[in-house]
């Protein structure tokens, strides 16, 4: 074949669009990306970066909308557009990332222009894409930060879209109805079905096995849980379980609460307001977890501190954290006490142990299981921790 047919060949070939280079792990994912496409289609694909440009009219757009960013309204944060299309659920797990975000108000400013600023030239940086008709398909990592943005805006042109997130896994999705999708509607458990009794078994026995053997799931699987008998207390009213506050926030969606650390302060105030309660406050095992030397747990730790230090003196908080298993807790307290988490799964074992239970409409299910007293307001939620356990 010459060397005209062969440029003409390729460039009659379909494009997979990624937005990470075709190199290190991402390898293997985009390459089993194309050779599924490449199969399902019956097409040849060739891989392409996308660019992510930096651009002159963002700047004027944020200053037009400065005081936006000034008062910080969470609501109006989280719904802000540009061009038409919602950034703002994307763009500040971009903020609240950075750690300087929680020491300062003028640092939150900062981060919240450059993030914004970020955030309008991903949306203009698309533009030059649509033009080209043999785009069909656009891998995406790391939906639940700006990239998310991406998400919503190839759907909406029609262009199929790779990624993954926990609890989904790898998908391909594509908006053939022209539905609003979002990336926590896509990874979101939401599909009832009905289950015979093999499958029921099988879910029940899964179920006790991640409660009783949690160094079994894959991010565990490091960490050298402790036992602790302190906690065989019949007096502890509340559980709540603390999630990472750097990583992914809004990972789920908004209910109120910009972040973990908005949400564990105000539960906790909720909470002390009636000297009854007893309140335990569990941390997630990896966040003193010295295998993991990330920035976020470095983050998390730091933050984590703050917040004990700030409690310290008071009488009915407690703290956890050393890497405790959940099961070892639950066993030894009153059926009683009230568990609250935002999103965590940790819920899903205190349901299995029959325990009562608080969370977020904002978590790895959809709210239509009606698996716990679910809030999606601030007002709410406060309404649940007021609440008496007979009353839930």
């Amino acid at each position: 074949m010459s060397i005209t047919k062969r440029i003409k060949t390729r460039n009659m070939n379909n494009i997979l669009l990624t937005t990470v280079k075709n190199s290190g792990h991402y390898y293997f994912l985009i390459s089993a990306a194309r050779a599924y496409l490449m199969k399902k289609n019956k097409k040849n694909y060739d891989i392409q970066l996308f660019k992510k440009k930096n651009y002159v009219y963002p700047i004027f757009f944020i200053l037009k909308n400065i005081f936006t960013f000034i008062y910080f309204n969470p609501t109006k944060i989280v719904n802000f557009r540009y061009r038409n299309y919602k950034i703002g659920r994307y763009t500040i797990p971009m903020i609240f990332k950075k750690y300087n975000s929680y020491n300062s108000k003028t640092n939150l400013f900062i981060n919240t222009l450059t993030s914004f600023y970020r955030s309008c030239c991903i949306v203009d940086s698309t533009r030059e894409y649509f033009d080209e008709k043999r785009i069909d398909t656009i891998f995406i990592d790391h939906c639940m930060y700006e990239n998310g943005i991406l998400l919503e805006i190839f759907l909406s042109k029609k262009i199929k879209v790779i990624s993954l997130g926990y609890p989904k896994g790898i998908f391909i999705i594509e908006n053939s109805k022209k539905k609003n999708l979002s990336y926590e509607r896509i990874i979101q458990i939401d599909n009832k079905k009905k289950l015979n009794e093999k499958q029921l078994a099988r879910a029940k026995k899964a179920l006790r096995e991640i409660t009783y053997n949690t160094e079994k799931i894959p991010w565990m699987k490091n960490i050298k849980f402790k036992y602790d008998n302190f906690f065989s207390n019949d007096k502890i009213t509340h559980i709540v379980y603390l999630h990472s506050f750097t990583d992914a926030q809004l990972l789920y969606g908004f209910d109120g609460f910009l972040n973990v650390y908005e949400w564990i302060q105000f539960t906790i105030k909720e909470l002390i307001k009636n000297k009854k309660n007893k309140i335990l406050i569990k941390a997630h095992p990896s966040i003193f977890h010295t295998k993991f030397p990330t920035n976020f747990i470095k983050y998390d730790q730091k933050i984590c501190n703050q917040l004990l230090l700030e409690y310290s003196n008071v009488k009915n908080v407690n703290f956890i954290i050393k890497p405790i298993k959940n099961i070892d807790i639950l066993k030894n307290i009153n059926k009683k006490c009230i568990l609250i988490s935002h999103h965590g799964s940790a819920i899903l074992e205190g349901l299995y142990c029959g325990f009562k239970c608080i969370s977020s409409k904002a978590t790895l299910w959809n709210k239509k299981y009606r698996l716990t007293n679910s809030w999606s307001n601030k007002n709410q939620y406060k309404n649940f921790l007021n609440r008496k356990w007979d009353n839930l």
